[in-house]
This record gives C-alpha cells, structure tokens and sequence, in this order.
C-alpha cells in the first residue's frame, strides 16, 4: 500500500466515531471545530467582587497589613495569594485583615494579590 492510502484509511477509521456528523476540514487539512473558540473563552464570572482597600508594609515594625472587601461579605474566605493564608473577618468594620509579622524589607512584595474562594480577585501595589 502507499503512504497516501495508509494515510487516509488511519484518517477515515479515526473520524468513524463522529459517523453522522457533518465535519469541515480547514485550509490547512485539519478538522475545523466552529464552537472551539466559545469553549476556550468560556470563563466562570466570580460570584462575589473583592476590592484591597489598604496594602501597607511598615519598614520600621517589619508588618504587612492588607485590609479588603468582599461582595459577598462574610461568606467568601479571602486568601492573600503568596503566603496562602486566609484573611481574618472583622464583623464590626466588615473588612478583611490580613498581618504578617517579621518580614524584613528584602522579602516584603511590591504587590499583593487577594483571591476569594468566590472567584473573585483583587491586586494592588503596597504602599510602603
């Protein structure tokens, strides 16, 4: 047999399970999938918004102190991103705080990023 007809019995024998369905080949010889483009931009919408109202690290006490909000208030758990740690809820300021002690100025980050178990995100620079 030649290569070419190798080449389309493996072709056929690899499209018998789609048997029924109409397929478009590309240009380039390739099937084409019209709904590849919706799937790949098919991206969940967060269930809650979070907003970083304050990001502070304070050389002198070597502190970082992040302060955020949640739309879906208490019953999202907010994490700050690069330590992996979970934000305490305040119920009386309805904020989010985040400390972390004995960071010295070397390992303190530029920006912060604050992700909720909601989907929602915020990132902001730390004001130093």
């Amino acid at each position: 047999m030649t290569k070419t007809l190798i080449t389309s019995i493996i072709f056929c024998l690899a499209l018998m399970p789609l048997a029924g369905q109409s397929i478009v080949i590309s240009d380039d010889g390739r099937p084409y999938d019209e709904y590849a483009d919706l799937r790949d931009n098919l991206v969940p919408e967060p269930a809650d918004q979070v907003q970083i109202t304050k990001a502070v690290y304070n050389k002198s006490k070597n502190r970082l102190r992040v302060w955020a909000v949640s739309s879906a208030d208490f019953e999202a758990a907010l994490t700050v991103a690069k330590y992996d740690k979970l934000m305490k809820y305040k119920s009386e300021k309805g904020k989010y705080v985040f400390n972390k002690k004995k960071l010295n100025a070397k390992n303190a980050p530029k920006y912060v990023k604050v992700v909720s178990s909601l989907g929602g995100r915020d990132k902001v620079k730390v004001k130093r």
